[in-house]
C-alpha cells in the first residue's frame, strides 16, 4: 500500500496537520502481511495507524523509515520480533544501533523506546526526537501500528522501503 498527498490540494492550509491515514485488516486464518510505506512532501509526514490481527494464521507488517508512532507486536502462544536492520528483539542490540539512557537510534534515525520484550509480546514507540507524554494514537498525533495474532507468529518491520 503506498500513501501519497496531493500538494495542490485547495483543502489543506499550511497550519492544518497531514491528513491521518487508519488501516484495519484482519482475518481468521490465512497469513496476513501488509507492507505500508509513503511518498511524503518535505516535512509533511501523513500519521498512519495499523491494525493487522488475526486468529490462527502468521501476521506481517512492513512500515517504511517515515513510520512515527507507538507499536505493539503480540500473540499469545509464538513469537513476536521487531525487526529493524539493526535491532533484533531477542537480542536487543544489534551494531547498528546507538544507545541512550533509555532509548535506541536506529539505522533510519528514529529513536526506539521499548517499554517490553519477551518471547510474545514487543512494544514500544519509535520517531524523531522525544517520545510525547501520551503515545495513544490521535489525529495528527503520531500513528500506531498493532500487530496481533493468538496461535501463530508476528513481526513487524520498521525497515521498509
Amino acid at each position: 500500500m503506498l500513501i501519497t498527498t496531493n500538494p495542490k490540494s485547495k483543502t489543506k492550509s499550511k497550519s492544518s496537520p497531514p491528513p491521518s491515514f487508519y488501516i484495519d485488516a484482519n482475518t481468521f486464518n490465512s497469513p496476513l502481511s501488509l507492507d505500508v510505506s509513503q511518498q511524503p512532501l518535505p516535512s509533511t509526514v501523513s500519521p498512519v495507524f495499523i491494525h493487522a490481527g488475526n486468529n490462527l494464521g502468521e501476521v506481517e507488517v512492513t512500515v517504511d523509515k517515515y513510520f512515527q508512532g507507538s507499536f505493539l507486536v503480540q500473540t499469545e502462544y509464538a513469537t513476536a520480533e521487531l525487526e529493524d536492520g539493526s535491532i533484533d528483539s531477542e537480542v536487543g542490540f544489534d551494531d547498528g544501533l546507538v544507545a541512550s539512557d533509555n532509548y535506541l537510534t536506529d539505522w533510519a534515525g528514529r529513536n526506539l523506546y521499548v517499554d517490553a520484550s519477551a518471547d510474545s509480546i514487543v512494544s514500544g514507540w519509535g520517531g524523531e526526537g522525544e517520545r510525547p507524554e501520551s503515545s495513544k494514537p490521535g489525529v495528527g498525533a503520531p500513528g500506531c501500528v498493532e500487530v496481533l495474532s493468538v496461535l501463530s507468529p508476528v513481526e513487524l518491520s520498521l525497515g521498509g522501503s
